[in-house]
């Protein structure tokens, strides 16, 4: 319940999301044929800034929880703060994580059970990693080992969490019937996961400070 007032107290921060992620999309399904070189950089920005925002939200969260002014220009420097600690991480992942890279593709392209089921666990044993990120400051490296540690010793959580993004997950695979180039379906599946993530970080957040 508490989960449910904040995110009615934080719809701007929810619009924001949805925002963001309808513009990327949008440029790419309306551009990517005639322009792919700059179609595909910008597309990398949008990627980059997204990240940035989804690792934050629980700072702008807690800043929303404390009664904080949090306009534009709050959440802005919030997120470029953060963008700078991301960047040394993010070079090393582009440069060492190739594997990880090639190991996600496998993910998208491949439809067994197995594939799907590997992809959500480790989506959900990293679920904490924002929350150490941005509020308590740590590294995106540590914030990550942090987060599995964590849900190590709460497995109960770990568990509900993993089924819930089970049950989104066939939700947006339910959606393949339809045309795959449909703008409009793509959105509403962008609009679903943002909607997932936000209730579901929303939930973590308070969860971990009545844990500590």
């Amino acid at each position: 319940m508490k989960a449910v007032e904040l995110v009615a107290r934080s719809i701007d921060l929810y619009l924001y999301g949805i925002a963001i992620g309808s513009a990327s999309y949008l440029l790419s399904y309306l551009f990517r044929s005639k322009y792919p070189v700059i179609v595909s950089a910008v597309s990398l920005l949008f990627a980059i800034f997204i990240f940035t925002y989804n690792m934050v939200l629980p700072k702008l969260l807690e800043l929303r929880q404390k009664g904080k002014r949090l306009g534009l220009a709050e959440i802005r420097a919030v997120v470029i703060a953060n963008l700078k600690r991301l960047v040394l991480p993010g070079l090393t992942i582009l440069l060492l994580g190739f594997p990880l890279v090639l190991l996600s593709l496998w993910v998208r392209m491949n439809t067994s059970i197995f594939s799907r089921v590997f992809f959500l666990f480790i989506t959900t044993s990293l679920c904490y990693t924002g929350i150490f990120f941005s509020i308590e400051g740590r590294s995106l490296f540590k914030s990550m080992i942090a987060s599995i540690l964590y849900n190590l010793r709460h497995v109960k959580t770990f568990v509900c969490i993993l089924l819930v993004y089970g049950l989104i997950s066939l939700v947006i695979g339910g959606t393949s019937i339809f045309k795959p180039s449909s703008l409009w379906i793509e959105l509403s599946r962008a609009v679903v996961l943002w909607t997932q993530g936000m209730f579901v970080g929303t939930y973590l957040l308070i969860y971990y400070q009545e844990q500590n």
